[in-house]
């Protein structure tokens, strides 16, 4: 009887060791990965992921302004039953030689997000192409649009963008098309990260300001806001325009 339960004491203090082991690797385990994705976290810096695979095929990376469509790059957009190639020139938009453009007398500069770009339709349906169109009819190829338009811009993005052209088109006119609905990419833009396009969601741990919904007026300000010193900047120098009209005359 002696024997038969201290082997049986001896059975159960070996299922409660191997017991604690399991649970001591499971724990040890379960700290070594948390740390790891503390150091990748603190590393990398991630922002929240909301991919927008669609279009990354086509960016890269930007130092001012984040991303920027990669010059000399081709991609397929599909969705929502709409499918277009996107072909990119040299100078970084989805547009003719960008040569063509410092050529012409009459330069106008359109700035925007996709719907600037024309996503999901040919590469002459975008409003930018449509604009140079009816403009060719009355100033022949000396009228150039440049589609400066990139998917997910926010306001200040395209500020960037006509900050970086303007000094070399010298355009009399630039063309603003903004969505009040996306006053939130202000602060909370796409961003390149790891190869792809995703949106950035994580809270700055900085920001004290209050969080509430924007009224229309808001959106308004905040769109005017980021948008004035460009317009402004653009109608600085309006000689190409009437120098182009007299010629046509």
């Amino acid at each position: 009887m002696r024997g038969s339960n201290g082997g049986t004491r001896s059975s159960a203090d070996n299922i409660v060791r191997r017991w604690k082991l399991a649970v001591f690797w499971l724990i040890l385990i379960g700290v070594i990965a948390a740390i790891t994705e503390g150091l990748v976290r603190l590393t990398l810096n991630p922002p929240g992921l909301y991919p927008r695979p669609q279009e990354t095929s086509v960016m890269t990376a930007h130092p001012v302004r984040g991303y920027a469509l990669l010059p000399g790059a081709s991609g397929q957009y599909t969705a929502g039953g709409h499918s277009a190639r996107i072909q990119i020139n040299e100078r970084g938009f989805r547009d003719r030689p960008y040569a063509e453009a410092l050529s012409s007398d009459l330069r106008i500069l359109a700035l925007g997000d996709s719907f600037t770009l024309g996503l999901g339709v040919d590469a002459m349906d975008p409003w930018p192409e449509q604009l140079e169109l009816l403009l060719r009819r009355d100033f022949g190829s000396r009228a150039s649009v440049v589609n400066a338009g990139v998917p997910g811009y926010s306001a200040r993005q395209m500020r960037h963008t006509g900050e970086e052209l303007i000094p070399e088109l010298h355009p009399p006119i630039a063309v603003f098309a903004v969505n009040v609905e996306t006053y939130w990419r202000v602060e909370d833009p796409y961003v390149y990260h790891g190869g792809q396009l995703v949106r950035n969601l994580r809270p700055d741990p900085g920001d004290r300001r209050p969080k509430r919904p924007l009224s229309v007026s808001d959106r308004e300000m905040d769109m005017a806001s980021e948008t004035r010193p460009l317009v402004e900047s653009a109608f600085r120098d309006r000689r190409a325009l009437p120098r182009v009209g007299a010629a046509a005359v």
